[in-house]
């Protein structure tokens, strides 16, 4: 079991450099100086191949500005908070009666992810970007909500293939008349099963006038870090900053012990573990020892801590492309059946996600795969990025 970041193919682990760009962002004002400059040292501002770290910039610019008022970087960090405020408020506005009309359809939606943090954590629109809504409800509910969704004018772009939504994905994306995204949810994300929502648990927001459930403190921290810990994620460093300010705005609401019976005999179990490690070593986040030692020793299976390793490797890992990753979603789509069931049901799940007619068409398909990836030049991971951590 991982309870640290690999060192060279980091996959899911943010790079020094953007670790300090997260201490910037929201660690204490008064070090957010000399962190964004020890950021810039490694790179921040220019490399271009990073997605991740300019989504973090609205919130250093608020962290910089408190205990420095004068800096010379605020001028056009400032300009990327006031635009996240403007989109964030049009999304808002858009969104939220889509949210009111699932509610009084009777789905009991949960807003997820962006919303949820903006309204309860970040208590402003300006400094975390947002591109849709993410709405989870009831599982038993999915097929009927997009049906109702699909008959009030929203679209399916087909973006997600039907037949493989429940099979490898956690939802789908549905498209309003005016172009904005909804990721309707089935289950809360990754690693995470259904049963972990408890409906009587939940806590409420307000936004835009419209009151919206969200996840209680415990299972929004256990579903940040889960959204974020796998390498195929587009949260591998924006997640690290959501978690560390769920504990600093509500670390006391949240019950370690919940959490660990949570994730108990599942690979959830090895993911917590990681990321409460590498959050209380790396960032000095105020997690209990006990808790962590709690879940590196919680049991799980051989097959489940398989899944875990295969879904944190870098996708850039040479010869084997993204077949760790199909394989955890295997994994994963096995809940708990046992491995003899599990290998029998393999040729239909590959054939399912490769899109093959039938079953019989796996070894040719196979042999194609291999072909190619043995002829394609290899790909090296990425050249280390200077700067240190502190």
């Amino acid at each position: 079991m991982f309870h640290a970041p690999p060192t060279r193919f980091r996959g899911c682990w943010p790079l020094p450099w953007q670790e300090n760009v997260v201490r910037a962002a929201v660690g204490r004002a008064e070090d957010a100086a000399h962190y964004w400059q020890m950021a810039l040292n490694g790179g921040a501002m220019v490399d271009i191949h990073d997605d991740q770290v300019p989504r973090l910039l609205p919130m250093v610019y608020r962290n910089l500005a408190t205990a420095n008022p004068d800096h010379e970087d605020l001028g056009r960090l400032g300009g990327l908070y006031r635009r996240t405020w403007y989109l964030n408020q049009r999304l808002v506005a858009n969104m939220a009666p889509a949210y009111q009309m699932l509610n009084e359809g009777g789905f009991k939606p949960i807003a997820l992810k962006g919303m949820a943090l903006s309204a309860g954590y970040y208590d402003d629109l300006g400094v975390r970007p947002m591109g849709d809504l993410d709405v989870l409800v009831p599982d038993a509910r999915y097929e009927d909500a997009v049906a109702f969704l699909l008959a009030n004018g929203w679209t399916d772009q087909g973006v997600k293939a039907a037949s493989l939504v429940r099979v490898l994905y956690h939802g789908a994306p549905l498209w309003s008349p005016d172009g904005d995204v909804l990721d309707l949810h089935f289950q809360i994300g990754r690693w995470l099963q259904p049963d972990v929502v408890d409906w009587s648990a939940l806590n409420t927001v307000k936004l835009a006038g419209v009151s919206m459930q969200v996840l209680d403190p415990t299972r929004q921290f256990l579903h940040t870090c889960c959204h974020g810990l796998w390498s195929g994620s587009d949260a591998t460093v924006r997640w690290v900053a959501d978690a560390l300010v769920i504990l600093r705005e509500r670390g006391d609401d949240v019950d370690w012990s919940l959490l660990i019976e949570l994730v108990a005999g599942r690979p959830t179990a090895a993911v917590m573990a990681s990321a409460c490690n590498y959050l209380a070593t790396t960032f000095d986040a105020a997690i209990p020892a006990d808790a962590i030692e709690a879940l590196q020793q919680a049991p799980i299976s051989w097959l489940q801590r398989s899944q875990f390793r295969m879904s944190i490797v870098a996708p850039w890992r040479p010869v084997l492309g993204k077949t760790p990753l199909t394989t955890a979603a295997w994994v994963r789509s096995r809940n708990g059946q046992g491995l003899r069931r599990s290998a029998r049901e393999l040729p239909v799940f590959l054939s399912t996600v490769w899109e093959l007619p039938s079953a019989t068409q796996l070894p040719r398909a196979i042999v194609s795969k291999l072909g190619r990836r043995v002829s394609a030049p290899r790909r090296g991971a990425p050249a280390p990025q200077p700067g240190v951590n502190d």
